[in-house]
This record gives structure tokens, C-alpha cells and sequence, in this order.
């Protein structure tokens, strides 16, 4: 049998990457989502240091008002009663937490002034049962809802009005699309029905792809296609098919409804081409802020440049005046189309070789002296790249981490060899909720 459940007081004094906790009397602690960071809450508590949120004891003096209706409803956000600059605070801690016996620099959290209507991109998925934070007494029918998985609630759809998170293009489409009819929503239980997800992104107008199951017309998206070009800077309308049972936001492009089919993203003073699936920071002003940092990681260096893990070349295009020479690595054919056709655009010397990283590596030659830099998805380095990397011997490697968790683990990896991280920045790419960019300077052991 499990342990009984119980009702516990926390003060709520610590961000972790699933939110905010405290600590009860005996000192354990607990997550309490909803809480602000200085509340005395009332907890019920679960399974592995998670409680639910029964009451706010005492409000955190820091407390202040959320913009968004669907706070805590929606499962985008967790902070907004906390101001920014005290999230930022929680952030810095949160992420030295990580490397408690380090002892190089650590230059303060930075990130823009506004924390809202920054996301370039948000994912709304369909689904047949509506969330209800309070449900009514009779199980409500099954309908075809558009919005946010509500938190745990996968299966569940809170319906969004608006989004005070995203850019004013994609707030302004969440709203047009609040008030559309909808056939057939996917459901997710039986894995039959017609509409899955729709992405937006924004970059130089708005990209929409309809995701739908192959039971969806043609008339059906056509005529959601037409609606949406009352919007004044739609750029593209794609439609994709997908008819897995995997929960996932991808499929196979059936046609472009309208317009392009990729994205123009600004990078100082270029901007970047990349597929209307290609990966970009989420934040345009923060990823600015993100390119300094990794300006000053590399302290004016020259020579080569290798970039892993390049997406569509964003870090090559933003260090292209400090490098003769660039080689980016990328899993995404689609993406090096892209970085190469970046190149030639703005006149940058290099290579750029689609692939896995831990596969390609092997086999490249580069020119020193060679800065490295990593830029991996949320799980870090692939382990055979990471042993490849720590027996090199450049001057320098920078490591991008969207994961704080995966920087720690991978500079053990690191360390083992040639490398010793000295420094270490923060960039708050994502006001609201936990998540951090960190990056990590290398260099070569004494």
C-alpha cells in the first residue's frame, strides 16, 4: 500500500526545474505548483516530494498579479505572481545549486526587461475532453476543443482564449482561432477523429501548420486557411499528415495552402532562413542576449569555427565576424539546407554536414586553432560525442545547455580528460516558468 497522504505546512523558498518547493517542519521538502516563491502554504502530499496546493497560509510579500486568465489553468506557466526580477534570482540559484563545488566565474542571470509576449512559437493541440478545474456534476460531453494541456492532463484540453506569453502576431491568431468551428478533434484514448495540432511561429509574418490525421478534406483545411488570411502578416499556411499514435507535433507535409513554407529569423543585424519545422530560439530579444553571452564565451577568438548541433546556423551567423572559418553539424537535412543557403546569403565561409553529430565527428577535419561549440537538444550530448569531445585539445569549447541538468552531467564527462569548465552565464529565455539557458566555457586543464 502506498503512504498516506497528508496535509503538511511549507514555506515555499526554492525553484527547481519542476517548480517552486518548500520545506516542511522535519525539513523534507515539497512542490507545491501554484505557490509563489515566499508563500506559507497548506499541502496534500503524493508520491516522490509532490503536494498539491490546498491553501495559501500567508502570501509572499513579493506577490503580484498574473496578466493571463488561464494561469495555473494551462500548463505554460507557473510564475507569474512572482515578479521577474525575483524568478531571475530563483533561476541563479537553481542552476549553481547544480555545480555546488565549482569555483570559476558565474556572471549574473541577464535577460530583456518585459516578460511577457516573447514566444515565437506555441503548439496548441486538439482534443475531445474539455479540463474543468472545478468539474460539474454530470460528466460533460465529449466536443472538439483547441488550447493547452492543462498540468498531468495530457488527455485534457483547456481551451485558450489568448496568450500573454506569445508574440502579438501568434496572441492575435490564438484569438482568431478561439472562435473557429472545429470538426472532429483527435482523441487521444481511441485514436480516431481529424484535427491534432497547430503550430505557429512567428519570423518575418506568421507560419501556421495544420496538423491533422489523413480523415480531414482538403475543403476542411482550405477553408480554415481562408479564415486565417484576415490575419495582416500571415506568411505561410502548411498541412501536415499524421495519422501515429505517437503524441507528437510532426507528420508529413501534404501542401502548402498558402504562401512559404519556411521562416525569416532576425540574428543582430542579418536574419536567418530556416524551415517552417527548423529549430530557433523561442525568444528573438533574448536570443540576442544569448548570442552576447556566447561572444563574450569566446573572448574574441579566431580561426575555426565548429558548430554542433547548428540547427539552421543561428551561432555560426551570430560569430561569423569573429571566425574565418565555420563547419556546422547538424541531424536535420532540411536545417543545412538552410545554414548553407544562410551562408552564401551574408558571404560566410564554411561547411555544414547533415548527420548525427556523434556519427560525423569521426570523420571531420578542421584547421586550428578551432573553437567548439555544442548546442544540444534537452537530453545533452550524445555519449559518444561527449568522449570524442573531451579528448580534443582547442583552446576553447562552449557549451549551450537549454538543460541545466545536462551541462552538469556531461562536464563530468568533460573533465574527465582534457577539459575544466572556468566560466559560466544565464540567459532567462523563458519568463514564467522554470526553464533556463545556461552556457559553460571550457578550456584546457593546466
Amino acid at each position: 500500500m502506498g503512504r498516506k497522504k497528508r496535509e503538511l505546512e511549507v514555506q515555499i523558498d526554492q525553484l527547481t526545474s519542476k517548480g517552486v518547493n518548500g520545506r516542511d517542519s522535519s525539513g523534507k521538502r515539497w512542490t507545491a505548483r501554484g505557490a509563489a516563491l515566499g508563500d506559507r502554504a497548506l499541502i496534500r502530499t503524493g508520491r516522490k516530494g509532490k503536494g498539491s496546493l490546498l491553501q495559501v497560509i500567508e502570501p509572499s510579500t513579493t506577490r503580484t498579479a498574473h496578466l493571463c486568465e488561464h494561469f495555473l489553468t494551462c500548463g505554460g506557466c507557473q510564475l507569474q505572481h512572482t515578479p521577474l526580477q525575483l524568478q531571475r534570482q530563483a533561476k541563479q540559484e537553481m542552476i549553481q545549486r547544480l555545480f555546488p563545488s565549482f569555483t570559476g566565474e558565474i556572471h549574473p542571470i541577464r535577460g530583456a526587461d518585459d516578460g511577457y509576449h516573447y514566444r515565437n512559437k506555441l503548439e496548441l493541440s486538439f482534443g475531445t475532453r474539455k479540463y474543468y478545474a472545478n468539474p460539474p456534476a454530470e460528466k460533460p460531453a465529449d466536443g472538439s476543443f483547441l488550447g493547452m494541456h492543462p498540468w498531468g492532463w495530457y488527455s485534457k484540453i483547456v481551451p485558450l482564449n489568448r496568450c500573454h506569453l506569445a508574440e502579438p502576431s501568434i496572441d492575435q491568431a490564438v484569438q482568431l482561432l478561439s472562435s473557429y468551428e472545429f470538426s472532429s478533434a483527435w482523441n487521444t484514448y481511441q485514436h480516431t477523429g481529424g484535427w491534432r495540432y497547430i503550430v505557429l511561429r512567428e519570423g518575418n509574418g506568421l507560419s501556421v501548420n495544420l496538423i491533422t490525421s489523413s480523415s480531414v478534406s482538403k475543403t476542411e483545411v482550405q477553408k480554415l486557411t481562408e479564415h486565417l488570411q484576415t490575419l495582416p502578416n500571415l506568411r505561410g499556411v502548411i498541412w501536415t499528415i499524421s495519422d501515429s499514435v505517437a503524441e507528437v507535433a510532426v507528420g508529413d507535409c501534404k501542401e502548402i495552402l498558402y504562401g512559404r513554407n519556411d521562416l525569416e529569423i532576425p540574428i543582430y543585424d542579418k536574419s536567418m532562413l530556416i524551415p517552417y519545422t527548423g529549430f530557433a530560439q523561442v525568444n528573438h530579444v533574448g536570443a540576442q542576449i544569448l548570442f552576447d553571452a556566447i561572444v563574450e564565451a569566446t573572448e574574441g577568438r579566431r580561426g575555426t569555427l565548429l558548430d554542433l548541433y547548428c540547427g539552421s546556423g543561428a551561432i555560426g551567423l551570430a560569430l561569423s565576424k569573429h571566425f574565418d572559418y565555420i563547419i556546422g553539424v547538424e541531424l536535420q537535412e532540411k536545417a543545412i539546407e538552410c545554414a548553407k543557403v544562410n551562408a552564401q546569403q551574408h558571404s560566410i565561409k564554411g561547411q555544414w554536414v547533415a548527420g548525427p553529430v556523434e556519427k560525423i565527428l569521426p570523420s571531420l577535419e578542421w584547421s586550428s586553432p578551432a573553437t567548439i561549440i555544442v548546442d544540444p537538444p534537452r537530453e545533452g550530448l550524445h555519449p559518444k560525442a561527449a568522449e570524442f569531445l573531451a579528448s580534443q585539445q582547442e583552446d576553447v569549447l562552449i557549451y549551450i545547455a537549454c538543460n541545466p541538468k545536462s551541462l552538469a552531467r556531461d562536464k563530468e564527462i568533460l573533465e574527465q580528460q582534457n577539459w575544466q569548465m572556468d566560466a559560466l552565464w544565464m540567459v532567462d529565455l523563458f519568463p514564467q516558468t522554470p526553464h533556463t539557458e545556461c552556457i559553460g566555457r571550457f578550456i584546457q586543464k593546466t
